[in-house]
Formats: structure tokens, sequence, C-alpha cells
């Protein structure tokens, strides 16, 4: 299989005819996620063996010789029982039944469990390291023989297949933790088993994703005391002089440059993951250890993948800015390229919040970015690293595609649109960077409606290739349009068919403005140079006059839109703000006065100013307001705004529902969404996930509609369940 990333659709297929029959038959080889997940439940572990010596005195030299000579550690670390308080204490696990030893890090001798003996078992630390790295030793130990492991099977013993420093560095981890249990791909996947290996792979995601702890082993060897000194300081928050910034940047540098950092599985390790993930920095053991870095040995130490993400998204920035004048040009500039390079290799949806029993995920766009920049030795399994990276149930046969001749980029746009994943026709970026709505290859609405689309009106441009993709913003939670399938007439889908037929001239809410503000602000509010107070103003005048015209479906959605949510811990604890978070319009403003009848109750919040007007977080500094920006400069500029209902229901002004950033009248879908295994039926959305479509004279013989697709679109509507409809994009 061939890494075609940078070849454009158009180039792949001589005609979009072949395009379209290539989409269609990758489709056919789909996997069911539920085909695997026994598997995952069913894992081997390495674990002590049953009366294994451990008391040899050339596994005991050898042990101390791998970690540099020092019996320090072997000292500190008590091998501990599993009927201790700390393993007596956990949930109850099938290996809380059965007698294992703990590990003793002086034994060479391992046993293997087999696939049936733990089922279930999520006790159990697991192993993240790269294969074709050097081994993981120090530069003295390198051409110095260390002593194998002997590893008791079902089928009989056998010396260990991953390197045996790997194996002595993850199981002093594992006794410090009084772990009785260590996975390691290398040794509890059967190599030689294809079906065991095909598994694996497939649900390799399940397997971090459940482990108690993960740990990820990296290769570089900290010997500077101010290095250390260094990272403590980040850690710990503490301010920092500038020759400490510079030893910061080495050390960081020398973090971002490890091979850990480059490998397309430990990507989807690392995610999979998420706030359990260790890595272990081997250091030089003369070096003094504070506090902070106490969970480690004389030979390593231990930092939070989490943690480390958080200081450099919040304390580093932070304190570089305010030291800019201090360091100079040139080291302000290096910790930037520091920065740049970590948020280059970690997916941000990855560690945007410290949830543990959250499962971090991808979406195909974020995914294949991230992926661009890491290697594996076969391409096929990328398929299944971004399957794994984006939690997909669909998966497809990598194998068998392979051996057909069908190439990467093709079976990833198959596959990110089985499961209902329409990011790489999204075009959309991160919300950090400050901007919005459709991007790349996707500028414009008139660009989609112009723009050769090979197979499906609802395909990529012709013109657009997997590189060429930019990642949709962590704000949409990763919810995913509900795919039923795909066939020759086109993608069937299940959502809402809108027909946006009236436009509502809003002229009076100006020319009210106007009067009141005076017509220079209005004006340049219309340049862009928008204030809260005036958008306040527009909204209620707005919502108000909509509200006497009858517009009620409108009102609904524009203020659950745009008012503040209130968080349920402050609607437990205070009686009013539990009732004013279910206030309707006119429960908080007059609608014919337009005045203010009751001020907002929720209480002040450190970093946030106390607003008595419902709209708290309204900050169009922020860019996550995108509907609230498009809404005020529609108002403002066009003075109008086109609305839509859903197709079957009656053309009354309540049962307008919809807003759609394409102003033009005509017929709009939107799809269901899924969000994990629940279909999402209401919703309050502005970003490209509608099709602005047109109906062909193409009849089905189940009379599902068939729809051609003119470029995604922005919107915002409410709608339920049993308003939706099955239609087909053609």
């Amino acid at each position: 299989m061939l890494l075609d990333t940078e070849t454009l659709f158009s180039n792949a297929y001589k005609t979009d005819h072949e395009f379209k029959e290539a989409l269609l038959a990758v489709s056919k080889f789909q996997v069911n996620r539920g085909e695997v997940t026994t598997w995952a439940s069913r894992l081997r572990f390495l674990t002590p063996a049953i009366g294994a010596d451990s008391t040899g005195s050339r596994a005991a030299d050898t042990m101390a010789d791998a970690k540099g000579g020092h019996e320090s550690d072997l000292a500190e670390s008590e091998p501990s029982s599993s009927t201790s308080e700390e393993g007596s204490s956990k949930e109850y696990c099938i290996c809380s039944e059965r007698s294992y030893k703990s590990f003793d890090e002086t034994s060479r001798q391992l046993q293997l469990t087999k696939s049936s003996e733990l089922p279930d078992c999520v006790h159990y630390v697991a192993v993240s390291y790269c294969w074709s790295s050097t081994p993981f030793s120090r530069p003295k130990d390198v051409g110095r023989e260390i002593q194998e492991y002997s590893i008791n099977t079902e089928h009989g013993a056998r010396s260990n297949k991953a390197s045996s420093s790997i194996l002595d560095h993850a199981i002093l981890f594992a006794s410090r933790r009084g772990s009785e249990f260590i996975w390691i791909d290398q040794e509890c996947i059967e190599q030689d088993n294809p079906i065991d290996q095909r598994d694996g792979i497939q649900a390799m995601d399940l397997v971090y994703q459940h482990a108690e702890e993960s740990v990820g082993l990296l290769n570089i060897y900290v010997e500077k005391q101010e290095h250390l000194d260094a990272l403590n300081l980040m850690f710990e928050g503490e301010g920092i002089e500038p020759h400490e910034l510079e030893s910061l940047a080495e050390v960081l540098e020398f973090i971002c440059s490890d091979a850990w950092f480059t490998r397309a599985w430990i990507l989807q390790e690392s995610t999979s993951a998420g706030s359990e993930m260790t890595l272990l920095i081997r250091c030089a053991p003369q070096l003094y250890r504070t506090t902070y870095f106490s969970n480690g040995s004389d030979h390593y130490f231990e930092v939070s993948l989490f943690q480390l993400h958080v200081v450099l998204s919040s304390w580093l920035p932070t304190t570089i800015e305010s030291m800019a004048e201090d360091v100079g040009e040139e080291l302000y500039n290096r910790i930037s390229r520091v920065m740049d390079r970590w948020f280059s290799m970690v997916p941000p949806e990855s560690f945007s919040e410290y949830d543990p029993d959250k499962r971090l995920a991808c979406n195909a766009a974020e995914a294949l970015c991230f992926l661009g920049k890491r290697q594996n030795s076969i391409v096929a399994d990328r398929l299944a690293i971004l399957a794994n990276l984006c939690n997909y149930e669909v998966r497809l046969d990598s194998n068998e595609l392979d051996r057909l001749g069908y190439n990467f980029s093709i079976c990833a746009f198959v596959l990110s649109i089985l499961n209902g994943d329409m990011s790489l026709l999204n075009g959309h970026v991160e919300m950090m960077q400050g901007q919005r709505g459709k991007v790349g290859f996707l500028e414009s609405d008139n660009v989609c409606t112009l723009t050769r689309r090979p197979g499906y009106t609802w395909c990529p441009p012709a013109s657009a290739n997997l590189d060429g993709m930019v990642y949709l913003d962590r704000d949409k939670d990763h919810l995913r349009t509900s795919v039923i399938s795909l066939t020759e007439t086109g993608l069937l889908v299940q959502g809402w068919l809108w027909v946006v037929d009236h436009k509502i001239g809003v002229s009076v809410v100006i020319e009210q403005l106007c009067v009141q503000r005076g017509q220079s602000i209005v004006e340049q509010s219309m340049a862009g140079h928008i204030d809260r107070t005036l958008a306040v103003e527009v909204f209620v005048s707005l919502l108000c006059y909509l509200h006497r015209r009858a517009y009620h479906g409108l009102v609904n959605l524009i203020w659950t839109y745009l008012r503040r949510r209130m968080l349920p811990e402050d609607i437990e604890r205070d009686p009013q703000v539990a009732l004013y978070s279910k206030a309707s319009l006119k429960d908080v403003y007059d609608v014919n006065t337009e005045a203010l009848i009751w001020p907002n109750p929720m209480p002040k919040r450190p970093g946030f100013t106390k607003h008595t007007d419902p709209f708290q977080s309204l900050d169009f500094s922020f860019p996550g307001n995108y509907f609230a920006l498009w809404l005020i400069q529609t108002v403002l500029s066009k003075r109008t705004i086109s609305v839509g209902h859903l197709a079957h229901s009656n053309a009354s002004l309540g049962d307008y529902v919809a807003f759609f950033e394409d102003q033009s009248l005509g017929l709009f879908f939107s799809p269901c969404t899924n969000h994990g295994n629940e279909l999402v039926h209401t919703q309050y959305r502005w970003f490209p996930m509608s099709w602005k479509v047109d109906k062909t004279n193409v009849s089905m013989s189940d009379e599902e509609p068939v729809l051609q697709c003119h470029g995604l679109q922005c919107g915002a509507w409410i709608a339920e369940e049993s308003w939706s409809e099955r239609v087909i994009i053609s």
C-alpha cells in the first residue's frame, strides 16, 4: 500500500467514475469493531514466574549492572504483595481471586498468562516504546551484554522478544506501582499468529485506554543537574531566571527530539492512554531529585504527559511573554520553537481536560494532520492507527485492501465516511489559531459550487489531497454524522431537509440603534469593530422584534444559543440561578419596551466581569462565538436574514427554526449526528455540517429523495428526532 497523501484525488484515478467505483469497492471490506473488542478483554500479561529463583547472584548482579551498578533501587522498592492494603482496596477483578507474585527486580524469570486467564482485567501497566530505536540503555551500556529473560508460556519457555533493557525498566516501574502485570506488544501478542496480530492492531487503543497505568519509555539520558532543576521550576510553576530558562530550552529540545515522538503507533497509544500516560526519562544517578521527581529511582525520573502538556500550554508561554525583554530575541525564539514543535507532535484535543474516565479521540482530519509527522513501517497499518485514534466502530480489512492494490488516501477517506466523520470535508482549523469557517480548498460557498468533485457531489474537490487537509477545531466534541450506508446512488444518511424561502427585514432594528447609539458607531460596527455593549443591544432588539412578529421558533433558537449556560453546581446551590436557567426571553426582558426586568443572578467568577444581562459569556475576542458574530454582522450589514423551516412543515412564522451561512434561498440538508453511541437529535450548531442541495429527478424504490450537493454550510437550527428523514446525497 502506497502512502499517497500528497497525490491529488484527480490524479489517483483516470475518471470520476473510476474514483466512485473505488470508493464503493473499498467500502465493501468492512470489519466491525465488535469483532476485536473481545480480544482486548482477553489480554495476555507478563507476570513474575511462580517459584522463580530471585536470589541468584548472577541475576542480581546483572540487574544492578543494567541500572548502573547501584543497588539502592533494589533496597528502595520492596516487592508489593497482592494482598497488601493497596491491592485489597482496588475494585473487584478476577486477578484478586488468584495468587500472583509481585515483580522482583532481580529475577530474570517471567510468566506469560494465557489469553483466557484474566478476562476483563485492567490492573496492568501498558508499556509504550519505540521498536526501531536504539536499545533502551545509557551510552556506556552500548556493546555490553545484558542477560536475557526466560519467559514461561503455555508452549514452553522462551527468551524475551522485547529488549532486556526495555523489560528492566518496565518491571522497575511496575514494581514501584505494586502492579503484578505488564502488557507489552512484542511479548503479549503472538508475533507469528496473523489473526492475533490483526486483532491486536485493531484493538491496540483499547489496551491503553483500559490500562490502570501506561508508561512511555523515552531513550534520552539527562546528565546535567541544571536540566533537571529547570524542569522542576517549570512543573512547580516557580519563577525562573534567564540562564535557567536557557537550560529549560535545552532539556525541552532534548525531550522533543526523542524517537518516541516520531512513531505513529505511539501517537495512538499516548492518545488512548490520555491522562494515565507517564513518561520515564533516564538520568544520571548522582543528580539531586526534588519532591516533584521523587517517584522515580536513582536512574530515571517520571513526568506525566498530561502535566507536561499543561505547563507547555500555560506556564511556559506566560513566562516567556513576561520575560521577553530580559531573555533576548534569540532565547525567546528558541523557546517559541520548542512550543511550536511540541504542539505539532501532540494533538491538543488529547489533553484538553483532565478526565481519567473520558475516552479521548481525534477526528480524521486532526488524526491525519499529526500522523503526517509520524512514521511506521507498514503503510496499511496506518488505517488501523487512524481508526484507533478516532475510536471508530467501523473498520477496514487493511491487509486485503493492501493485497488488492488500493492506496492509503482512498482507504482513509472511505474509512472516515463510513464512520460518519465529515472532518475531511470541512476544512476547519484549530480554534486557538483565531480563524473560522472553511479554509484551504473550501474557501467559499461559490468555490464549492463550481469545484469539480470526483465520485459524488459531496466528495472532496478533485484538486484536494490528504496532506492539504486541516483539522477540525476542538469545540466540536467529535460529533459525527449518522451514516447508514454508501451505495451506488450515493450516501444514505438521516437528518432534516430545510426550505429556506423567507427573508426577514430587520432595518427597523438598525434604525433604532442609530438613534440610540449614533450613526457613526453603527457604521464602525458594520466594518468589524464590534463591542460587547452594542452586540447585546443588537441581540436584545432583534429578539424582542422577532418575538413581537411571532417568530417564536427563531427566538428560541437565538436565545438558547447565545445566553450563558448555567453551571450545574450553581444551579444546585442557588434556587434563583436554577429558575433563571429555565427563564424565557419574556421572563428576562419586557419584549415591548426591551427593558431588562430580571438581572442575571449568576455569581461573579474570577477573571470574568459581572454583567446584569444574560449574555455573560459573550466575547468576540474569543473565536468560539461564530454564530453570534455572523448574526450581528448579517443584521448590521445586510439588514435581512434568510430563515428556513422543515420541508414538510407549514411555512407559518413559528415554524421557521433555522439559519444558514449562505443567505440565498433554496434547500439545505442537516444530518443527524452521533455522539458516542447516542444519536443527537436537537441541534444548536454553527460549523460546516449541512449541505446546500438540489432535488434530482432520480427516484428510488424506497422513495428516499436523492439530493445533489453544492458544498458544506454552517448553520444553526432546532430539530427533533420525529422530524428527521432518510435521504441519499448523490
